[in-house]
């Protein structure tokens, strides 16, 4: 399989500028209208550019993970969140068993967890937001086979010294669920849809442009000149 690569040129100063899961937040799919693909990330733009199947986004530490999938019979690129890949992950995972659970967390589409149950026939869990508190939510006796948040952080456990460690690794779970999709001959219908998706929707209590706080930006520069002030004062 090829790969190619974009925004991976890193400065220190333009993380996750015009890629990352953040800039696709919220987002289902992106139809490649060529007027609008004009308008599109730079991630989503060079899938279109280089006729990619599948593309990986990751946040700027690489803990959280979407994964776009091209559907030709749309003529769309879809984004699969963390809800859509942990589904996915869980159903092929074959270390289900009696104890296995499922966790995800409130910001979640409740749907995941009753197709996890319906179809999967193992056991949910719902968690507040944040790694520590999907791990914690596994008790004693219980063993976690995913653990997910929508927002694409993906836990997954391996094995290490005989001992489970859940890990939370945006490549990992990237690579593990592109892995499953491949393997299993998964139909572009059910990639896109893995689940009966409920109503969703994201408001955002605060919207920025980070251009305005970029290197060289009004913003930037003046909170330079008062550090090195501050600096001065000391020293």
């Amino acid at each position: 399989m090829n790969a190619i690569y974009v925004n991976d040129k890193p400065t220190g100063a333009n993380i996750n500028q015009g890629g990352g899961v953040a800039i696709l937040e919220g987002a289902e799919k992106f139809d490649l209208n060529d007027e609008l693909v004009k308008t599109y990330p730079p991630v989503i733009k060079k899938m279109v550019k280089s006729n990619c199947g599948f593309g990986l986004v990751l946040d700027g530490d690489a803990d959280r993970a979407y994964l776009l999938a091209l559907n030709d019979f749309e003529n769309a690129i879809y984004v699969l969140n963390g809800d859509k890949m942990s589904y996915i992950l869980a159903k092929y995972n074959k270390n289900k068993g009696k104890n296995s659970i499922f966790v995800n967390t409130v910001e979640s589409d409740i749907m995941t967890n009753i197709a996890i149950e319906n179809d999967l026939k193992v056991k949910t869990k719902i968690a507040c937001v944040g790694d520590k508190w999907v791990v914690r939510a596994v008790k004693e006796k219980e063993k976690m086979l995913i653990g997910a948040e929508e927002s694409g952080h993906v836990i997954i456990p391996v094995k290490v010294n005989g001992k489970n460690v859940y890990t939370g690794n945006g490549i990992l779970s990237g690579l593990t669920c592109l892995s499953h999709i491949i393997k299993n001959n998964i139909p572009m219908e059910d990639i896109c849809h893995p689940f009966d998706e409920g109503f969703k929707k994201t408001y955002y209590t605060y919207l920025v442009d980070k251009k305005l706080f970029q290197r060289g930006s009004k913003v930037f520069n003046n909170d330079r000149n008062i550090l090195l002030k501050e600096f001065k004062n000391i020293i």
